[in-house]
This record gives C-alpha cells, sequence and structure tokens, in this order.
C-alpha cells in the first residue's frame, strides 16, 4: 500500500455551509469525504472510481478554514483515510476503489 498526506481548507464562503448550520457553519461530511478523493487523485496523478464507501466515521466537526491534514493509504482496490485538524480527528475511513483498466 502507498501513503501519501495532503490538505485542504473550506473557505468560509462555500456554498454548502449556508445551510450546515447557519451561524455556527461546520464542513458537511460529504464535502470532507470530496476533498479527501480530490486530494487522493493528485497526489496518485490519475482519476479513481469509487466503488464504495466500506466505512466513514465522522468523530469531531471541522470549520471553515481550518486545515485539514489528510493521511492516504491506497492499493488498486482500497483508499484508506484520516482526517486530522491539529492533531484531533476529524474523520476516518474506507474507499472501495474499481481496479484501473
Amino acid at each position: 500500500m502507498s501513503s501519501h498526506e495532503s490538505s485542504f481548507t473550506v473557505a468560509s464562503d462555500h456554498p454548502s455551509l449556508a445551510g450546515h448550520f447557519p451561524g455556527n457553519p461546520l464542513v458537511p461530511g460529504v464535502l470532507l469525504l470530496e476533498r479527501t478523493l480530490e486530494c487522493a487523485e493528485a497526489k496518485i496523478g490519475q482519476p479513481l472510481s469509487v466503488k464504495a464507501i466500506v466505512q466513514a466515521k465522522f468523530v469531531a466537526p471541522l470549520k471553515p478554514n481550518e486545515l485539514a491534514q489528510v493521511e492516504l493509504r491506497h492499493s488498486p482496490t482500497e483508499l484508506r483515510f484520516a482526517i486530522r485538524h491539529a492533531e484531533r480527528l476529524i474523520a476516518q475511513g474506507i474507499f472501495a476503489l474499481a481496479p484501473p483498466p
């Protein structure tokens, strides 16, 4: 399994934050998953085809403009991830990937 590290932030004006939650915005889980996949594709250098989310556990909130540090481990059929902010675990999980053609 190969390992990579990456990071991202979600700007406070991102459209998904307006309804999640007014007055106390938090980055939605689906956006965390999307950004994680984008980080993985950038590090691996090719698009990934997700077959399923095998596991996704969200354990702490991420606020807009906070730096999310992403740890990635991947094989041709699996992507494992952990997202942290300031050493605090935000989310972790596993994507099942379709093998490359």
